[in-house]
């Protein structure tokens, strides 16, 4: 029996869905989620349920995350899928397991609830390092660097990714 997913469709060769208006991929138990989005929320929650159930439904279909350890990328030469917006190059690949996002935010968030991980900046801005360092004495001052002492190998996500 087929079920009316619109706007969906379904990817049964990497066991996904895309989105057609905003050409993204998602996994079954994100697709009510995502529909409640700014760019979606014109559509009831019936509605978004009836999708997400449709979803579901469908044979094959990952429904996690998790499941995605599964996917058969397609082959570097294949043509791209018409479905999908073309990778970018500004994603956060998590170390430990094959979550992408985008966005730091997310990304620690993850990382915390995943994975145990604990920031050693803590929270709120930073402060200084070390007496005077800010009086114009040698304290190092100047670029950039997210503070904690270390570089981005100390964080448990790559950054610059293809997503």
């Amino acid at each position: 029996m087929s079920h009316d997913i619109r706007p969906f469709v379904f990817l049964p060769a990497h066991n996904v869905v895309v989105c057609t208006e905003c050409r993204f991929g998602y996994v079954g138990d994100e697709v009510e989620t995502h529909l409640n989005t700014a760019e979606h929320v014109r559509r009831g929650a019936p509605e978004r349920r009836g999708i997400g159930d449709g979803v579901r439904r469908l044979a094959g279909v990952f429904l996690t995350q998790g499941q995605l350890r599964g996917l058969r990328f397609p082959d570097p030469e294949a043509a791209a899928n018409p479905h999908l917006r073309a990778a970018e190059t500004g994603g956060l690949a998590c170390r430990r397991c094959p979550y992408v996002c985008r966005a730091d935010r997310w990304m620690k968030k993850h990382c915390r609830t995943e994975h145990g991980w604990v920031n050693p900046r803590g929270r709120g801005r930073e402060r200084a390092r070390a007496a005077g360092a800010g009086a114009g004495g040698g304290g190092g001052g100047g670029g950039g660097g997210g503070g904690g002492g270390g570089g981005e190998e100390d964080l448990p996500w790559r950054a610059g990714v293809r997503c």
